[in-house]
């Protein structure tokens, strides 16, 4: 009965594991708990819900709010990723005053479109991020790996970067990843504070992701800092050969 039981349970996992593929949920960033008065903030739609991100601010009000206000939100840019992931960078249609408290608030969101898991709806304090912008030439560090794995539904494909950045802020980086052989350019925005261990992750997990990879084909990438309200930018890095992890 015991074999039994393990063997239904194996012939399940595949399934078990599709289920969670075709999961839905929306990812919220900076995920630190300060916020600048005129700060941004990423909403990032993966599978199902990418359709709340299309309608951010039409079909879905999104909104910041405290003691008796409530702030609206407006899009700044969508971003498209190259699977199953899309997102947008939002602004106060105001600035936020220094001190007070906000959550987010987003109007005629079905439940299925939860809030991921580590992505509970945030509540920010407004600080005065008067931190040192480097306004130089940020330079890329080298790749440091690839990854490869293989699940039920899909594999999680990265490109592992380590980076020179501030650990501990609300910064963001715009990477352009270029295609040489379909000579094609995808362009996505990431939050410091959000990114794992300091590692700047290219590609896609098994169920959705900014970028993703063809066998076969050579690729490059190129960035640029962006500060907590999107008002200083530094210069795009050279562009930087990068290994398929498909090819490896």
């Amino acid at each position: 009965m015991k074999v039994k039981s393990i063997i239904i349970a194996i012939l399940l996992f595949p399934i078990w594991v599709h289920a969670e593929c075709l999961n839905s949920g929306i990812r919220v960033y900076p995920t630190s708990n300060e916020l600048a008065p005129e700060g941004w903030i990423i909403l990032e739609g993966f599978a199902l819900s990418e359709s709340v991100i299309y309608d951010i601010g039409d079909k879905y009000p999104v909104y910041m709010v405290g003691e008796n206000e409530r702030i609206e939100l407006e899009v700044v840019r969508i971003e498209v990723g190259m699977y199953r992931l899309t997102q947008a960078i939002l602004k106060p249609v105001r600035t936020l005053e220094i001190g007070k408290t906000y959550f987010l608030k987003i109007d005629n969101m079905d439940k299925i479109h939860r809030y991921a898991k580590r992505y509970n709806a945030p509540i920010w304090t407004i600080v005065d991020h008067a931190q040192t912008f480097m306004s130089d030439k940020i330079t890329m560090l080298q790749q440091t790996g690839s990854s490869y794995i293989r699940y039920g539904c899909g594999p999680e494909v990265f490109g592992l970067f380590q980076l020179n950045h501030p650990t501990s802020n609300n910064y963001f980086i715009m990477v352009e990843l270029f295609d040489n052989e379909n000579d094609t350019v995808n362009t996505y925005t990431f939050c410091i504070n959000g990114l794992r261990d300091s590692l700047l992750q290219i590609g896609h997990d098994m169920c959705s992701g900014a970028f993703k990879f063809q066998a076969g084909c050579k690729y490059k990438i190129r960035l640029k800092y962006m500060n907590d309200n999107g008002s200083r930018v530094s210069q795009w890095t050279n562009w930087f050969d990068m290994k398929n992890p498909l090819d490896e």
